[in-house]
């Protein structure tokens, strides 16, 4: 009964398999709807290496009142807009240009990517006027007099928290003065002026209130429908503090693969390759015992699949091919370790079947080391590093799950459904006899 229950459950799994397989590769379009299915293949993200970019070269400059260091402020900006970047892409190039320059390159993940105006670092003020000439305008508050922009929420409400200086509270409390009725506060983003961020009525009682508490919450559903919204205002105060602009040069262009058309292919077959080698060698150690392995690790790349196109962040590089091959090695090892210890433990003479169980003990305690090291070093790189070691850590860190799911759960019963239908007979596997009370 067990065997006939086991030898249903391999032909179930690997008609899921490959019914996972075509879901990765063929494009279809969903019944009664517009939409297509394009494969899990197709979903992955890619980065420049194998997609392209797109590039854009901006100028900084400096408010009128501008008193510091020109280059520092520069390399402030270019810091800046990089920990914007980098929420998005693993990957990404950040370059200064001459002397007040700053070229910014991000993958092209989809048709529609561009660089954000939020990556930028903009001039900000605050005023109560509607500024239509510029020349004739001298801002009183501006980026300068702000000490903090965060996200916040208050009662269930995304907003933003902007608390500013004792030089912008006297800007404000001038506004107020200024003000006979009902106003407006504008803010705008650039130093022309032409792009207002966000109008919010205001009387002088208001502005004397936000005055007197150094601080003003901005909150609004028909402005912050979401958080990612008020976050994103929020970026774009904080990066006004630099009270720098950074101006557009020429037009967003878009850049060619680094390495040409068909580069993935290429990539594609060869760990295709090392798939097929892992294989061998499972045959050529264990032999019948590859069966059960092999499947397992079928699941790890099939869920792969299934997994890397849901986080953008994963954008796949030449730097991110060498992650998957990092941990598909990392899962074989961790499948092996299990099979290398049940054979130790047959040799030292124990039973075929107590040989493996003893064996899984072993081997948990053994993966389950190996798996949080590599995560917490994965975690910390993540966080810390940039460009091609964030890519590679962030595919180990959100792969090392399905990694340890696949050697430690997946494998075993695997296993156990091939040791129902093969017991006794170690031959099969490859194993050698240490005992005398082992039989074939």
């Amino acid at each position: 009964m067990k065997k006939k229950r086991a030898i249903r459950n391999f032909i179930i799994l690997a008609i899921l398999l490959l019914i996972c397989f075509i879901f990765s590769f063929v494009s279809f379009r969903i019944p009664t709807t517009v939409d297509r299915f394009a494969g899990f293949v197709n979903g992955i993200y890619l980065s420049k290496d194998f997609n392209g970019g797109v590039t854009a070269t901006y100028t900084v400059t400096y408010d009128d009142n501008f008193n510091g260091d020109e280059e520092l402020a520069v390399s402030k900006a270019m810091a800046r807009v990089e920990s914007l970047v980098a929420r998005d892409y693993g990957e990404y190039y950040i370059e200064k240009v001459d002397s007040d320059k700053i070229c910014v390159t991000i993958p092209k993940i989809s048709e529609s990517t561009t660089i954000k105006s939020n990556y930028l670092v903009n001039f900000i003020t605050f005023t109560t006027e509607s500024v239509s000439d510029p020349d004739e305008f001298t801002p009183t508050f501006t980026g300068a007099n702000i000490t903090e922009a965060k996200y916040f929420t208050s009662n269930g409400a995304f907003g933003t928290l902007i608390s500013f200086n004792d030089a912008g509270k006297q800007a404000l409390l001038d506004m107020a003065d200024g003000l006979s009725s009902t106003g407006t506060l504008y803010i705008y983003q650039d130093k022309d002026y032409s792009s207002v961020l966000l109008r919010i009525s205001v009387d002088s009682n208001s502005l004397t209130t936000i005055a007197n508490n150094n601080q003003i919450f901005i909150s609004d559903v028909s402005i912050f429908p979401t958080k990612d919204n008020a976050v994103e205002f929020a970026d774009k105060i904080a990066s006004g503090m630099l009270n720098v602009d950074m101006s557009l040069e020429g037009s967003v262009s878009i850049i060619t693969p680094t390495f040409g058309e068909g580069s993935t292919t290429i990539i594609g077959i060869i760990m295709i390759l090392l798939i097929v080698l892992s294989v061998v060698y499972l045959v050529f150690r264990y032999k019948a015992l590859a069966l059960p392995t092999a499947m397992s690790m079928l699941c790890f790349v099939a869920l792969s699949l299934i997994i890397m196109p849901i986080f953008e962040s994963i954008q796949v590089s030449f730097a991110g091919f060498i992650g998957l091959a990092i941990i598909y090695i990392l899962t074989y090892v961790a499948h092996i370790i299990y099979l290398e210890k049940a054979r130790n433990d047959f040799a030292s003479g124990k039973k075929l079947l107590a040989s493996f169980k003893s064996a899984y003990v072993k081997s948990v305690l053994a993966n389950t080391d190996m798996y949080v090291v590599v995560f917490m070093l994965s975690l910390a790189s993540a966080l810390i590093a940039m460009g091609a070691m964030k890519t590679v850590a962030i595919i180990l860190a959100i792969l090392v799950f399905p990694s340890a799911l696949c050697s430690m759960l997946i494998h075993r019963g695997l296993v156990k459904w091939y040791l129902d239908i093969n017991p006794t007979k170690y031959k099969k596997i490859n194993f050698e006899k240490g005992g005398l009370d082992n039989e074939e």
